[in-house]
């Protein structure tokens, strides 16, 4: 086989290689287009259904002597909340009649195309559009108003609303203006009539009331913030960004321990009986398994969490 043969036949595969890689590219670029598309007519939908009426809360019927009350609700996930469970919240909120709610975050759950940058370990996860996931918790803020008409309401934004605004930084290719372009016509806060319901929105990325930690708020004496840290130990690390600790555990009466070996197993903090306590210029008792929402105390100021 002579040369100019071999180099035929190189230059054949080269050009076969090269017009696979067009193909595939090109199928790509179309299954983007579609993905797209779908995501515009849910968009259009959206926009079309008629805008809630926030209703203007009513004044307080408390005297001045009573105790603020101040109901803290995280992690909804829209399309994958328990009906039940929603249901039985909503009924203790219109029985508490609160002053204040905090949403602490991921109320609409963003998963498929908007977890892109996730694995999805579950069918489940792919079963439901954004368009659905929206209307969801477009009804758990319809009934929430309800059940809490006077309520002043804080919605902080979660990991998964985030997930839109990283969808729309790439999307766009990183230019920031087209960004915030898509984000204002995709992004829960928009899509949830949030600014028309009367209902602050405290995104991840922005910094509030002079806090040195972003995405959070303080109310009162009681911080709020949607919880950003995952290691074994997240409840002090996120104690810490807010210039707090878990101190030593808080003496408790010892329970009555069955015979034999303890199947017990340690506290991540390596506190006994479940106790901890939050100190900064006293101390308040809070649950070592990680869990951040806090009762009110006089002096010490509190965090509120959720991760």
């Amino acid at each position: 086989m002579g040369k100019n043969t071999l180099l035929g036949a190189k230059a054949l595969l080269e050009q076969s290689a090269a017009a696979d890689e067009v193909r595939r590219l090109r199928e790509q670029l179309r299954s983007s287009e579609e993905s797209n598309s779908k995501l515009a007519a849910a968009l259009e939908r959206a926009h079309a259904t008629p805008r809630a009426k926030a209703p203007v809360p009513a004044k307080s019927a408390r005297s001045s002597g009573e105790e603020l009350v101040r109901v803290v609700i995280p992690d909804t996930h829209g399309c994958k909340a328990d009906q039940q469970a929603l249901s039985a919240c909503l009924g203790d909120v219109k029985s508490l009649n609160p002053d204040e709610i905090v949403l602490l975050g991921d109320h609409v759950d963003c998963g498929g195309l908007l977890a892109q940058h996730h694995v999805l370990g579950y069918v489940a996860e792919t079963s439901y559009t954004y368009e659905q996931d929206i209307a969801a918790t477009r009804a758990f803020l319809d009934a929430l108003q309800t059940a809490a008409p006077r309520a002043r309401i804080h919605y902080i934004e979660g990991n998964h609303e985030r997930r839109v605004e990283t969808w729309c930084v790439t999307q766009s290719l990183r230019n920031a203006k087209d960004a915030e372009f898509l984000r204002r016509a995709f992004a829960p806060e928009f899509l949830l009539n949030l600014k028309e319901r009367g209902i602050p929105y405290y995104r991840q990325g922005e910094f509030y009331m002079g806090l040195k930690l972003p995405g959070a708020i303080r109310l009162g004496k009681c911080y709020f913030t949607h919880g950003s840290r995952t290691p074994r130990q997240a409840t002090d690390s996120m104690l810490q960004a807010f210039g707090a600790r878990l101190s030593s555990a808080i003496p408790t009466a010892p329970s009555p321990r069955p015979a034999g070996p303890s199947t017990r197993e340690p506290s991540p903090h390596g506190i006994r009986d479940a106790s901890a306590s939050f100190s900064r210029s006293g101390k308040i008792p809070i649950p070592s398994d990680g869990a951040m929402a806090l009762a009110c105390r006089s002096s010490p100021a509190q965090a509120s969490s959720s991760t």
